[in-house]
This record gives C-alpha cells, sequence and structure tokens, in this order.
C-alpha cells in the first residue's frame, strides 16, 4: 500500500478482575488483572476482537455486507464503482482469513471508494496497492480485471495480499500493520491513521449489529471485575466533575494556535479533564491537560481545529490510565457499569461544527446525563439525538 495520499474523512485533528467468586482459583484473577486472557496479537498484548486485521465472529453474512453497504453510502461512496459490493468485501476477506472492515477502510482511506487518486487510471485499484515487476500493472500500480475482483476473485485479491503481506508474517492489529507503511520517520500520522482506520471499523461494526459478536471486545463479558474509579456506580457517575471551557478561570487563556483561546476551542481538553479527574479521584483541571496537548505537539491542524486522535487514549497514559476508542454499542455497557464516555460530534444536537462531550450516566427515563463542556443546557439527551452525529468513543479505565 501507498503512503497517505489523500485527505482524511475525519478529520483527524478532533473537529472532528478482582471481584472473582472464591471458587475461582487465585492464578485466575491473576490472569485476568494481567490481561492473560482473550484474543492476542502477534506481539502478546491483548487486542479487540473487532478490530484486527483477522476475520472476526461474523455471525450473519448478508447483514454484515449490509453494514458495509451503508457505511460505503454514510461516506459519500454511493455513486462509486465499489457502492453495492458488501457481499464481496465480505466473501473475499472470509477466503482469506482478513477483516473486511479493515478492507473497507483501506478504500476510503486510499481512493474514497475509487473515486480520487490512482483508481482513476483503469487499474480498479481503490487501495493504493504497488505492483512488482511480474503483476500486472498500470504505471507500476496493480491492475485488477474489475473492482469485484479486486475484492473476490482469482486475481491475487487486496485481502489475500493483507494475508501474506502481514498476517502471515506476525503482524494481525492494524497497531502493527499501519507504521509499516505510514511511518513517523516519513512525517506520517501513523497515530491518527490507526485512530481513524479503527474509528470506520468500528463504525461498521456498529451497523452490522448482531450480525457480528464483539461481546468481548475489551474485556466486556468481565467489566464487573474490573475496579471503578472515583466511587462512581452504575448508571449515574455523581463525581464525575462538570467542567466549562469558558469558565472564568481560564476561558481566555490562549490554546495554543491561531488566536483560539479556552473558551472558544478547548472542549476536547476540558473532556479529558472531567475524565481524568474522575479516575484519578483528584483535580485535573482544563488548563493542565491543555498544557500537555500543546507541550505534546498534539494540538493544530491547519485550521488550529482540535487536537490529535492520540491524544485521547495517550493522554490518559500520563495518569497512569488506559484508554481507547470503542463503539457505541460497547460504549452503552460500559455507561451501565458506571464508567463515563468522551464522545465526539459532528453537525447536530450539540455542535454547528464539531464537539466533544462527556456522557456520564442514562437517566430513569432512558435519557443519557451529559457533561457538556461548552452549552449551558444540554445536560441530557436521547439516544437518537447522540447517534445522529457520533463520531467516535473513547473510554477511559484504571
Amino acid at each position: 500500500m501507498m503512503k497517505i495520499t489523500l485527505t482524511k474523512k475525519l478529520n483527524s485533528r478532533g473537529i472532528v478482575p478482582i471481584c472473582c467468586a472464591l471458587a475461582i482459583p487465585l492464578i485466575l484473577m491473576v490472569m485476568l488483572m494481567l490481561g492473560s486472557l482473550g484474543n492476542k496479537g502477534g506481539d502478546g498484548k491483548k487486542t479487540d476482537l473487532c478490530t484486527t486485521a483477522e476475520y472476526p465472529n461474523i455471525t450473519d453474512e448478508a447483514g454484515y455486507a449490509s453494514a458495509i453497504n451503508q457505511f460505503i453510502k454514510d461516506h459519500g461512496g454511493s455513486s462509486s464503482p465499489m457502492s453495492g459490493l458488501g457481499a464481496d468485501y465480505v466473501a473475499g476477506a472470509k477466503k482469506a482469513g482478513v477483516s473486511p472492515a479493515y478492507i473497507v477502510t483501506i478504500s476510503l482511506k486510499e481512493s474514497s471508494f475509487g473515486t480520487a487518486g490512482i483508481a482513476l487510471n483503469g487499474s480498479h485499484n481503490a487501495f493504493g496497492r504497488k505492483a512488482s515487476s511480474s503483476q500486472p500493472d498500470v504505471d507500476g500500480w496493480f491492475k485488477w480485471s474489475s473492482w469485484k475482483a479486486s475484492l473476490n476473485s482469482t486475481e491475487d485479491t487486496e485481502a489475500d495480499y493483507i494475508k501474506r503481506k502481514y498476517i502471515d508474517e506476525g503482524k494481525k492489529t492494524i497497531d502493527d500493520i499501519v507504521p509499516t507503511y505510514c511511518p513517523k520517520e516519513d512525517n506520517c500520522d501513523t497515530d491518527g491513521y490507526i485512530e481513524e482506520i479503527k474509528g470506520w471499523i468500528t463504525e461498521i461494526n456498529e451497523l452490522a449489529g448482531e450480525a457480528v459478536d464483539c461481546s468481548n471486545d475489551l474485556g466486556l463479558t468481565n467489566l464487573s471485575n474490573v475496579a471503578g474509579g472515583g466511587g462512581g456506580g452504575a448508571g449515574t457517575m455523581s463525581k464525575v466533575p462538570l467542567y466549562k471551557q469558558w469558565d472564568s478561570r481560564w476561558g481566555s487563556k490562549s490554546f495554543g494556535c491561531g488566536g483560539t483561546t479556552m473558551a472558544s476551542s478547548s472542549c476536547n481538553v476540558t473532556s479529558l479533564a472531567m475524565v481524568i479527574s474522575y479516575w484519578t479521584n483528584s483535580s485535573v483541571l482544563p488548563p493542565e491537560t491543555a498544557k500537555i496537548a500543546m507541550d505534546k505537539g498534539w494540538r493544530g491542524g491547519s485550521n488550529c481545529n482540535g487536537i490529535d486522535w492520540a491524544a485521547y487514549t495517550e493522554m490518559p497514559k500520563l495518569y497512569g490510565l488506559k484508554a481507547k476508542s470503542i463503539s457505541w454499542s460497547s460504549a452503552k455497557q460500559y455507561l451501565k457499569k458506571g464508567w463515563p464516555i468522551i464522545q465526539n460530534h459532528s453537525r447536530g444536537y450539540f455542535t454547528n461544527n464539531g464537539h466533544y462531550i462527556v456522557i456520564v450516566g442514562i437517566n430513569s427515563d432512558g435519557t443519557y446525563k451529559i457533561n457538556d463542556p461548552d452549552g449551558k443546557h444540554r445536560t441530557k439527551a436521547t439516544e437518537a439525538q447522540i447517534v445522529a452525529s457520533k463520531r467516535m468513543n473513547y473510554v477511559i479505565w484504571k
């Protein structure tokens, strides 16, 4: 695959077990604490069952294919030559043992589903894949006879290539694979690329619903065995502090570029401050998280419009915490267990542009309790209002 050549569809800056029964042996408790149970990648680390490069537990292939078709449509590909090829994405990927969602995201990333870049030169190559000297090509780019053939045929499909080049070599996770063709030393936004790909895969899995089994994603079946933070209980987390980006104590402070201030642009680091404070049982204020974002080089973008996706998973580590992006279906399960969720939104109920909020619980009427760092009156939202504009979900934990 070629290095990044197109503008990201989602802006990389973000304007986008310790309660075991006594009958369980002590060794099992230790294994759970160390993350020794569950699916593992080539580096021995616990990985997400539905966001690796390997074929996931798809229980309804037709349903998953439909989710892919909907994803393509949602991301502007309704008129693309790959529209309606969800079944071929699934069938070809299954034969190779590769995640069809990963193949989908490559075709979005590299050519906007065959509508840009090298895909336009007759190669039917939506993936930015180069050809070797003995392979069919167009100006050095691998060539297939048709779009369908690139997904599901005997013509060395993209899934075949991913299997041979990466998975068979022990690189089974997105974190393992992406740095090989998007290395930081080439000034590539490796972390942002990884988070974006994972976010899109998560989106496809959300659309698929029960067509794919991600029940063990991040150890959801063991949530009750993980120590909670800040004293929060199931359903509503009363100790998650509410910080406002326009607070008079810091609202007028500079947020690092383009003349922006905390009041105008810090929903991101303000949301991080709320959740980090909760889990560390301390007062981590927005100016502190803002300074970290600037010092680490996470603040910026062509329009100074946010912080890198990587900040949401890397900053918590500085406080001894863990974090990652998850699906909305997984987020709802965490909320029921008492864990706050940071969520990114596009234009909709929460914002006219891009915005971050913290969901801190579920109200008795089924609505969601919101800590909005900007809005003065938005303290709750229905699931429909959330789903209509949500883009990324992040969970932080000890």
